[in-house]
Order: C-alpha cells, then structure tokens, then sequence
C-alpha cells in the first residue's frame, strides 16, 4: 500500500531521464506528484521543502554527485528519514554500490530502469519510511523518558546527596556539642574544687592582713599572695562561666542601650588605629541577661578581634531582632525555635581555617604566643551564651577576617522596672548564733574564725547530721 499523496522527488542532471522516470513513476502510480531537480543542490533543497516519500538519485552528476548528495540527506534531520534509491547505468561497478550503502542509501537500481522492479521498490521505500518515521517518534519519545527519568534520579541522588551531608553535619555538630560538654563537665569540676582552695586562701589572707599594718614587715607579702589569688579566682570565674555554673543576675536589658554605654571602654580597649562601628537595630527587642555577661561577651571577642588585625582595620558591633527561619541561628546543634536578638562582632583580620574554628571555644585553647593569653576568653562567651539558652556561630576564611553571630531569646513579658540599688549598709558586730554547713574542713574553718572575729557564735558542721544533731541540741 502507498498513500493516495505519494511524492517522488527524482534528481538527475538529464532532463531526459527525467521525463523518462516520470512516465514511468505516473504510470506505475497514478495520481503521483513527481518533482525533479538537474543537480544536487537544486534537490536538497527540494527534499527539505517537499518532504518526499522517495527519491530516486542519479550517481554521476557535475559538481556534487549523488553520493555526497545522499550523505547530505542522512546527515540533516529533516531529510536523513527519506529512503534513497540509487539509479546507475554502471551495474557491474561493485564499488559503487558498496559506496551507496555506505553513505546510507536503501535501495540500488540498474539502468536502463525496470518498470515492475521500480514499481516494488518504491512500495518498499514507503514502507521503510513509515517504518522510519515510527522508529524516529519511538526514540523521541524514548529520548523524553530517559530525560525525565535522568532528571529524576539526578533529583534523587541530590536529595540522598543533601540528606547525607546534613547527617553527616548534624554527626559533626552532635559531637562537638558532646566534647564541649564533657569539657564543661570537666572544667567546672576543677575549678569548683580550686575555687575552694582559693576562698581559704583569700580568706585567710584578707584576716591576716585586718591584724596587720601596712609598716609590717610581712604586709607586702601578704598582699602579694592575696593579689596571685584574686588573679587565679578569675581564671576559675572563666571556667564556671564556660561550665555554666556561674553565678548569675539577669535583668530585663536593652542591649543597644547596654552596647552603648560600653563603646568609649571599647575603643581604649582596642586602640586608636582600629576604628569601631556601631551598627544597632532601630527598634531591638529586650533580652534577659546579666549585664556583666554582656561586658564578659564583648570585652572577650574585641580583644580577639583586636589581635586578630595586624595594623590598621575595623571592628563592627551590630545587633538586629531576627526570626527562627534564619541560617544564623539554626546552624547551632541544639537549636530551637524562636524569636531572638542577634549580636555580632566582625572585624577585618587574618581570619581562621576551618580546624582552628572547630576547636576556638575549647578551653585553654589558643593560637597566640605563651604568655599573650589564657585560652580562655571565647570558652567565657561560649559558657555565658549557653548559659543564657543562646546560641554562638562563627563565620571565618583566612585573609578575609572573622564575624560571631550570637543569638539571645528574645524577652517578651512584660518589661522589669530596674530597682534602685541599696546603699551599703554599715556592717555592725553580730550577737547572734550561725549554723555554718560545709563539707570543706578547710573552708568551714576559715569561714568559722571570720564569724567569730565578728562576734557571731558559730555552731560548725561538716555534714548534714551533724548539722541536724547540732540545731536540735542548741537552746538559742
């Protein structure tokens, strides 16, 4: 079966072959629509235009023969489905016709041209073409499929991609907040039991030196050892900060108004070839924190940020009110959402690689020379912001300076009215009895003789059933 609309385009550079096949061609198939062209370019251009069922090529043709026509046809997309039949007077030229295979045609016919062979070759040629045709919208639809299925699995493993990277980084962050823990742990246990011995210290000193003048010979000793002392209690201040055991009196604060009046110490506190810049939120949200732990927070990383600029740079404090959605806060391990008020501190110095920042908030960790510092200033803001349910990020490259982001929860009760401070009141001499409970033999002793050196008569005891057993025996 052919189509009622069959097209045969023809392409030989004699007219009278021509004439010739379309006599043949409207016999075979009446009611064909024969179109020709006398050279190769001429019938390119019409296969593009008429889309022929078939064409019949001549071989031999002046400029462009039918070979590197046929190659044309095959290599264009709107023309390589056309079935080609070959037409030669050169029958017993094997090459040839290993030549017109080979550039892609489907059929080869002798001249002179046999009305019955040419009548089924094209009957076949059509054929080939609609199967041609059939071939070609499979494989485009194919084509589709295997592009949205592409497009799926490459959506798939980006997804499994994502979600391996956030386990992995959730792993991380776990850990982190495991080790800074453990280290807490650690830290406060050690500086709660120096702390101890430093309170019998400070205390025995600062007796000694109420019998003393300041003419006596051992009085500036003395002093010495109650300045060593004092300097170690704020090292053990600084570990209970990072441990979260320190002793703490949150108010109600505004920190553009508590940042405010901490600018003129900052800027001593940075020296005069840094400049600071203050950027606050026009209308900031109240927190609630103590406000020493806010000049703990920014002395600490100014004075870091400060080190970090090796001449001439800046220092930006900015504040702003921002909302739970947010990268800055949320990249904290224990994240939870909320409302909260973020403080950060940016300066333009040398920066830190990424295994410097894993390990900044460890305690006793530095990267400045023995002597220049403790190792314990970022454990400080680190224990003081956890301390208040907040969260601490830091973002940092060598060579393009260091940004910490901190996040406090927002306040939103009612807004405290600060009380006014008490005037100290006179210390009198006290009359009265004082049960003193403490494990410490050391401390209870020291805190013993102070109360008594007052006048006050102290019931001692060093565990709770000696307490309970010396309250029930006591008639005051």
């Amino acid at each position: 079966m052919v189509p009622e609309s069959l097209k045969i385009l023809a392409i030989d550079d004699i007219q009278d072959n021509l004439i010739s096949l379309k006599a043949i061609v409207s016999d075979a198939f009446p009611g064909v629509r024969f179109i020709s062209a006398l050279n190769g370019l001429d019938g390119l251009e019409q296969a593009s235009k008429e889309q022929p069922d078939v064409i019949l090529l001549d071989i031999i043709m002046p400029g462009m023969d039918g070979f590197q026509v046929c190659q044309r046809l095959k290599s264009t997309e709107g023309t390589q489905h056309i079935p080609v039949i070959f037409l030669t007077a050169l029958e017993t030229d094997r090459s040839k016709r290993i030549r017109a295979v080979e550039v892609g045609g489907e059929a080869f016919l002798s001249k002179p041209i046999d009305e019955l062979e040419l009548k089924v070759m094209i009957q076949a040629m059509v054929k080939i073409k609609k199967v041609n045709l059939l071939l070609r919208q499979e494989k485009d639809r194919l084509a589709v499929l295997v592009a949205e299925r592409t497009s799926e699995l490459e959506k798939e493993f980006a997804a499994h991609r994502k979600a391996v990277e956030e386990k992995s980084l959730l792993e991380a962050q776990l850990y982190q907040a495991q080790k800074m823990e453990s280290v807490g742990r650690l830290a406060g246990g050690v500086a709660h039991d120096f702390n101890n011995m430093l309170t019998v210290i400070l205390g025995h000193s600062g007796m000694a030196l109420m019998d003393m003048q300041p003419d006596d010979a051992l009085f500036e000793e003395m002093r010495e050892i109650q300045k060593a002392a004092e300097r170690s209690a704020d090292l053990t201040r600084q570990l209970l900060a990072f441990a979260r055991k320190q002793t703490v009196a949150p108010r109600v604060l505004d920190l553009n108004e508590t940042i405010s009046g901490m600018l003129k110490m900052l800027q001593r506190l940075i020296g005069e070839d840094i400049s600071l810049n203050w950027l606050p939120e026009t209308y900031l949200w109240p927190v609630k924190v103590d406000p020493s732990q806010i000049d703990q927070i920014l002395a600490n990383l100014c004075v870091n940020a400060r080190d970090s600029i090796s001449d001439i740079g800046s220092i930006t404090i900015e504040t702003k009110n921002v909302s739970a959605c947010t990268d800055t806060c949320a990249r904290s391990s224990d994240f939870k959402p909320g409302m909260f008020v973020s403080l950060s501190i940016s300066d333009t110095g040398c920066g830190m690689d990424k295994e410097t920042q894993s390990q900044i908030f460890e305690p006793f960790f530095t990267t400045k020379a023995v002597g220049e510092g403790t190792g314990l200033g970022l454990a400080t803001v680190y224990g003081a912001v956890k301390q208040n349910n907040g969260f601490i990020n830091v973002k940092s490259e060598p060579g393009q300076g260091t940004r910490f982001t901190i996040c406090l929860p927002r306040y939103q009760s009612m807004v405290e009215t600060e009380q006014p401070e008490k005037s100290p009141e006179t210390f009198m001499r006290g009359q009265d009895t004082i049960l003193v409970v403490e494990d410490e033999l050391a401390i209870l002793k020291m805190t013993t003789l102070m109360l008594e050196k007052h006048g006050y008569t102290v019931l001692a005891a060093n565990n709770p059933d000696e307490a309970i057993r010396l309250a029930s025996e006591h008639k005051g």
